[in-house]
């Protein structure tokens, strides 16, 4: 039961196959069992159960239904709740209980979605792997001595390792695809303004989305149409990959990647032209440095604004001075050290630069490598390497040498995140160490839905599923 997809779990709850109470049952169990991994920070057992046995009694008096009628889902820690604390992973928040849900958290549950658990995360979402040590490192499902990346490894964990069939995450430079694409999972990165952010502890109002991680392409699909009201139309229903054009960047994504990862990506798109896709190579300018600068830039200019007016509106009795002083992952604390120290924050004139002149360009880019060619998405390895280990806290081995984790477990999610696209990571197989290895797909801007299409049928012409976990 546990391995069920979401729209699985919600058909058979909804016509009776199985009750929500003994599938929260088994979920609680499973949760219980897979504890080594440190994917959750709270759970209510009583409360779940409760809320079950509520669903089962609505649908036998005949009530009306929602699409997520009584099933169990799991929210990253940093999307607010009232049943559940809202900690965002770091100290200064432990015990916060928001008097309201977060927009995104009650319109799965106005949609009849279940509160799970909360999810474990990198502090304060500034990380890719939640090794985070106020909290514990999230562990891979597919082995314990690996990340799960992040920043929402919490929900990606919990959902390969059959917690939950489905949860949502936050996204601001690679959060959601990144731990899906490490844990086996699809996910999707919606379309700045898409999903509703209100609600959720910020990094980046020009970045942050919140956005699903799920077992299919169709469990990513209902959840889409759940937050975002959108209506399935008569071009989604895109059966095979026949037709399918998508674009290969000559430069940077497909860079440096570790070997096996390559291959395992090169073989899928190989899959994909037999089976009638069209690959072409196109060109997108080398923007690394500038992207990179513009990425940093941003972020760090805008979390101490919108940080601060989150602990005004949700937790005014601390201040971010209070937060700061509390954080406990070492990595995160420098981040905040460099952030509001008057020698080295960012200026304004610096952010103006980046917003006015290098996003824009960016934004072009993508514009004119997807439109060209009349191309669906662009394609590339979700991340140049598997999952580190979790001893890796700054540094990795990678290609023969050191690199730092942070930039090269996001460097391929960091650029359409910047320019807002959608983004999409499916799983494309397992290295011979039997870590996940994704394929990331960079849509136009708006066009979600094309986007998920595509991935459905890619997803059914390469028949990979989530692998079984330790």
């Amino acid at each position: 039961m546990h391995s069920l997809s979401l729209c699985a779990a919600a058909r058979f709850i909804a016509d009776g196959s199985i009750g929500a109470e003994e599938y929260a049952a088994h979920l609680i169990r499973r949760a219980d069992a897979m504890a080594h991994l440190n994917a959750l920070i709270s759970l209510d057992r009583e409360q779940v159960l409760e809320a079950a046995r509520l669903a089962d009694i609505h649908r036998l008096r005949g009530a009306r239904l929602g699409p997520l009628h009584g099933v169990p889902l799991v929210l990253k820690d940093n999307i607010n709740t009232r049943r559940l604390p809202t900690t965002a992973g770091t100290p200064a928040l432990r015990g916060h209980r928001p008097s309201t849900d977060a927009p995104v958290a009650a319109g799965l549950f106005a949609a009849g979605g279940l509160l799970f658990g909360k999810a474990g995360l990198h502090e304060l979402s500034y990380g890719g792997t939640t090794i985070n040590a106020a909290t514990g490192p999230v562990r891979n499902p597919h082995d314990p001595e690996r990340v799960a990346g992040g920043s929402s490894g919490g929900v990606a964990a919990s959902v390969a390792a059959g917690m939950a069939p489905a949860g949502i995450g936050s996204d601001t430079g690679g959060s959601i695809r990144l731990p899906a694409a490490f844990c086996g999972l699809a996910g999707l990165r919606p379309s700045m303004d898409r999903w509703p952010t209100g609600g959720i502890v910020p990094i980046s109002p020009t970045r942050d989305v919140s956005g699903p991680i799920a077992r299919t392409v169709g469990d990513l699909v209902l959840l889409d149409g759940v937050i975002s009201g959108a209506v399935r139309s008569s071009d989604e229903a895109r059966a095979t990959v026949n037709g399918v054009r998508l674009g290969v960047p000559r430069r940077f994504f497909w860079e440096d990647a570790d070997p096996e990862v390559e291959r395992l990506c090169r073989d899928a798109l190989a899959r994909l032209a037999d089976a009638g896709a069209r690959i072409e190579e196109v060109d997108f300018p080398d923007m690394a440095p500038e992207i990179a600068a513009m990425s940093a830039a941003i972020s760090l200019f805008e979390t101490p604004v919108c940080l601060s007016a989150y602990l005004r509106d949700f937790r005014p009795q601390t201040s971010l001075a209070d937060l700061s002083a509390s954080i406990a992952s070492p990595d995160v604390r420098k981040i905040f050290e460099v952030m509001l120290s008057p020698a080295s924050a960012i200026s304004l004139e610096t952010y103006r630069f980046h917003m006015e002149h290098t996003r824009p360009a960016l934004r072009e880019a993508y514009r004119h490598a997807l439109e060209s060619l009349g191309l669906d998405a662009l394609v590339f390895p979700m991340a140049p390497l598997a999952a580190p280990s979790i001893l890796d806290m700054f540094d990795t081995f990678h290609n023969g040498r050191t690199v730092s984790v942070f930039h090269t477990v996001l460097r391929n999610a960091d650029p359409g995140s910047c320019a807002g696209q959608p983004g999409l990571t499916l799983p494309v197989g397992l290295t011979a160490g039997g870590l996940p290895v994704g394929i990331g797909l960079d849509g136009a801007a708006g066009a979600d839905r094309r986007l998920l299409s595509v991935g459905a049928a890619i997803e059914s012409c390469l028949g990979v599923v989530p692998a079984e976990t330790v």
